[in-house]
């Protein structure tokens, strides 16, 4: 179980230099914590606050589910940490903060509130890619069929088996399983990384097939199920 101490020891620096931004949640009695990136939007220079990616939207909100009182504290607006001062002081304010809430001015809702969600390179480039992939598929399709194209629920049909069959569909089964382990180890550095892997995957099928994908995980089952409750694999 991580002590709050041994986390305000391991963030310090990246707390004292107000750069990026360190959150804190509790899950349990045990204290987690991670270091969180803003971006620059190119659009807008000077935001008011700066913009936060899709990835890092998803990873707060996945947070602030687990801990509603979650927070995130970054030095240069929590002018109360000092170089000079005693670590027991610093943890003594990270406490303070989460505990009386500073009438939400530090907890992880309101830094969601108060941000835009911009794209980044890599998800403008996913994006481009998704898109080049469903034309392509469009155009081999609009060449072996001249009707509409409609919602095509691939789940136990041979077309879903053959992607699943596929290295794509090996790639997305072994992430998942992956991430199913990261849950139960809460190793959140690696459930970060499959959540930004499945944001592609779930893109990509949904240009596809028309219909939305999500990741589902309960104590008995866990996988890939469609907007019609239809799984299209499970791992467990």
């Amino acid at each position: 179980m991580a002590s709050l101490k041994k986390l305000v020891e391991t963030y310090q620096e990246d707390l004292l230099d107000g750069i990026n931004w360190v959150v804190f949640w509790k899950v349990g009695r045990s204290w987690h914590a991670d270091i969180i990136f803003t971006e620059i939007d190119v659009d807008n220079p000077d935001p008011e606050y700066d913009p936060i990616s899709v990835d890092t939207k998803e990873y707060l909100e996945m947070i602030y589910k687990r801990d509603n009182k979650a927070i995130i504290l970054n030095g240069y607006y929590c002018s109360s940490f000092y170089e000079d001062e005693p670590l027991a002081e610093w943890v003594k304010h990270v406490r303070y903060c989460y505990e009386s809430q500073l009438e939400n001015a530090y907890q992880v809702k309101r830094f969601l509130e108060l941000r835009e969600v911009v794209l980044t390179e890599k998800d403008k480039k996913d994006i481009a890619e998704a898109i080049e992939l469903k034309e392509k598929a469009e155009e081999t399709e609009a060449a072996e069929e001249t009707k509409e194209t409609t919602k095509r629920d691939i789940t136990q049909t041979i077309e879903g088996q053959k992607f699943l069959d596929s290295k794509v569909g090996a790639d997305v089964i072994k992430n998942i399983s992956t991430w199913d382990k990261a849950l139960t180890k809460g190793n959140n550095k690696k459930s970060k990384e499959c959540l930004a892997y499945w944001s592609g995957v779930q893109a990509m099928l949904e240009y596809f097939t028309g219909i939305e994908y999500y990741f589902s995980r309960t104590e008995t089952k866990c996988g890939i199920i469609n907007e019609n409750e239809n799984w299209l694999f499970r791992i467990r």
